[in-house]
């Protein structure tokens, strides 16, 4: 019996020696500028790549508009190097790719109702690493809007629905004002415990005005994770260990 312990501890005691904190840093980026054009809509985001270094994930992000221009701020969880991490790593090295043609044989219009719907979501237990809004002529009159969204791996404690709702705004159809300064995803201060809330994904709400058609409501409806510290959960086990050694009585 008691050499069966010892065995367990043993295992245990080499596992957690050899293995490294994968370490994370949150930290603001930003993405490429575009120049806002006249009646554009929703196609001046066409292009525009949000994407976290060094393989991380997205707690949030904004879009901006400064001088006539839209970019997108945002934050994320990345490794401090590009290295590869090991041990109790909170994002795995699991990566999906999801995508979505919509084809439209009379064309698009840069009316914001085209991005009704639209997400760029992940499952549940993987996070947010990019995501581009693309619109490209199909041929034979088909126009696809596609949105690419990449997804990681993570350690997630829990996961929210896919229903926190942004604060509505209402303004012009062919202009993006109404989704500027909208922050999507946790603002959240992170904790010892709860070490990261990373955004699972988002999708565009657009209501039009029956009465006038060149006014529009929108706002953003999504989803984000909770992260759990791996250290934490492996000193306790170490601690439960170590109590259950210094308790066990039994001689040889």
């Amino acid at each position: 019996m008691k050499y069966i312990l010892n065995l367990h501890l043993s295992l245990f005691f080499i596992l957690f020696i050899t293995t490294n904190e994968q370490k994370l840093d949150l930290r603001t980026y930003y993405s490429d500028r575009v120049t806002v054009q006249q009646n554009r809509g929703w196609y001046d985001i066409h292009a525009l790549e949000v994407t976290c270094p060094n393989e991380g994930i997205l707690k949030n992000f904004v879009l901006r508009k400064e001088n006539n221009q839209i970019f997108y701020e945002y934050q994320c969880y990345s490794s401090v190097s590009p290295d590869e991490d090991y041990g109790e790593p909170i994002i795995k090295r699991v990566t999906l790719t999801t995508s979505y043609d919509g084809s439209y044989t009379q064309g698009l219009s840069p009316h914001l109702s085209y991005i009704n719907g639209l997400s760029c979501d992940c499952w549940p237990d993987y996070g947010l690493h990019n995501f581009t809004i693309l619109v490209y002529n199909a041929g034979y009159g088909n126009y696809n809007i596609n949105r690419i969204a990449l997804c990681h791996g993570i350690k997630s404690s829990y996961t929210s629905p896919m229903n926190i709702q942004t604060q509505p705004k209402t303004g012009n159809a062919y202009s993006l004002d109404t989704f500027v300064d909208v922050l999507v995803g946790s603002t959240e201060q992170e904790t010892d415990e709860i070490i990261g809330y990373p955004l699972r994904g988002f999708k565009y709400v657009v209501n039009y005005n029956r009465r006038n058609s060149n006014e529009v409501t929108t706002y953003y409806v999504y989803s984000y994770a909770k992260l759990r510290n791996m250290k934490v959960v492996r000193d306790s086990y170490q601690q439960r260990f170590e109590e259950l050694r210094k308790s066990n009585t039994q001689k040889n």
